[in-house]
């Protein structure tokens, strides 16, 4: 992927103004960064919202702020740095799927929510691709992504321990005030507590998981024994341990079909470095002592129980199903442009459900995509997904010191892909700005083919 810069020429300017214009881009580029990393934090926290008859994410007002900013910047510096030009041209093809399905909504409030959400989280993938221009942002990028998922972590944890021992509920010891929306604890507990931490919904957590667990991965498998490896390891261990408790198919589903398809390739590669290897089999002694110490806590007739639960075909399985056949029905009303961004439960309640309040999905990001912004959208996504898989296997290519990463970003992305054929989540900001942080990495590390790996 090229990195271009489109550069608006002054007139002749006096030095002292030309070096508060640099002072002034590189404040800008500062508050940029900041900004920047507080979408990665406040990404996956779908709880974090004020309710003031809509609700209000701190992630809105976050990306309304970055293009203030870069208006500002680019009326003082006159300067635009652009990322490439296939990217920006799939971003204009998606966004002009979304404003052609709008000819079959029914429900405006909702297009104009949809697409609002579309707007920022494509400004959010641009801004990552504008910011991220040498290997110190990409390694400070990857590092707040793992960090977060620490705190994440630790929240659902403690939301577990409390509600499991003492029946109280975090969420409205801690964020109350914000009026947030509730999480349903009591039905999660009924249903072997399944955590959320601040994700508002267990799959929500789970899904977001497929894009750390394997980086998690990664930084065990380079990092050289000793006590920095062991407390990767417990960072590891948590977020497998969290993850393994949302009880999620849909984000656990994924994360297992995205390791059988890429693991043997890794072992495969891995095979000519035998200390890699032998860390790798460190990592699955690991593993297996620590599944041994959770059936133990549980007792495995726990865990047949559950998983006997999750598994069977419930009530709720059922409809997942039903709303498969459902969809594709609805998507027979509008097939090549589709019924409109977030159209599909206003259809879905006229068509099925009618005289009665739902707010159904189809449980399938693919789906979504296909029902909502027809074949074009469902095209131009596949497009947008090859081109992005496409980066990565560049970089494995030609890239030597980045091969090892790239396979387990490959392993990240199709569990990602993999678990939204069981839930929509391809809406999520988290989801946008992980694929930003890939296609910004590709570009670093094809560019910088010498550049040391991430320590």
């Amino acid at each position: 992927m090229t990195y271009s810069a489109s550069k608006i020429k002054p007139k002749q300017q006096p030095l002292v103004v030309r070096r508060f214009s640099v002072n002034i881009e590189q404040n800008l580029y500062k508050i940029e960064r900041f900004l920047l990393i507080l979408l990665i934090y406040f990404a996956p926290m779908h709880k974090v919202a004020l309710d003031i008859g809509v609700r209000l994410r701190p992630t809105q007002f976050i990306t309304v702020l970055l293009i203030g900013v870069l208006v500002v910047r680019i009326l003082f510096t006159k300067t635009l740095y652009i990322p490439s030009k296939t990217l920006m041209l799939l971003v204009f093809a998606i966004f002009l799927s979304s404003v052609a399905s709008g000819m079959f909504i029914i429900s405006l409030d909702l297009y104009a929510k949809g697409m609002i959400t579309l707007v920022l989280n494509l400004s959010v993938l641009l801004f990552f691709s504008l910011h991220v221009r040498n290997l110190d942002d990409v390694k400070d990028m990857w590092k707040h992504w793992l960090v977060i998922s620490i705190i994440m972590s630790v929240y659902g944890v403690l939301q577990y321990a409390l509600w499991r021992y003492d029946r109280t509920d975090i969420d409205d010891l801690l964020l109350g005030w914000l009026n947030l929306r509730k999480s349903g604890l009591s039905f999660y507990a009924a249903q072997a507590q399944r955590i959320t931490s601040l994700a508002l919904d267990p799959n929500n957590l789970s899904i977001y998981y497929t894009t750390v667990v394997p980086l998690w991965t990664y930084m065990l498998v380079k990092q050289k024994l000793g006590l920095k490896w062991l407390g990767i390891f417990v960072a590891w261990a948590l977020v497998n341990l969290v993850n393994i408790l949302t009880l999620s198919r849909s984000g656990l589903g994924g994360l297992i079909i995205g390791t059988v398809l890429t693991f043997p390739f890794l072992l495969i590669m891995l095979g000519k470095h035998k200390i890699l290897l032998l860390r790798i089999m460190l990592v699955l002694i690991a593993v297996f002592a620590f599944f041994v110490m959770i059936l133990y806590y549980y007792s495995i007739e726990y865990w047949v129980n559950i998983l006997t639960l999750r598994l069977s075909m419930s009530a709720g399985t059922q409809r997942h199903l039903d709303l498969t056949w459902e969809s594709l029905e609805i998507f027979m009303l509008s097939p090549i442009v589709g019924i409109g961004v977030t159209q599909f439960a206003a259809w879905y309640q006229r068509l099925f459900l009618p005289g009665e309040s739902a707010d159904w999905n189809t449980h399938n990001g693919f789906l979504t995509i296909l029902t909502e912004t027809g074949i074009i959208g469902m095209i131009i996504y596949g497009i947008f997904f090859l081109y992005i898989f496409m980066q990565l296997v560049k970089v494995f290519s030609y890239s030597r010191q980045w091969r090892l990463m790239s396979v387990f970003l490959i392993w990240a992305f199709i569990s990602y892909l993999v678990g939204n054929m069981g839930y929509n989540s391809f809406t999520f900001l988290n989801f946008w700005i992980f694929v930003a942080l890939v296609l910004a990495s590709s570009r670093i590390w094809l560019r910088d083919r010498k550049a040391l790996t991430i320590s």
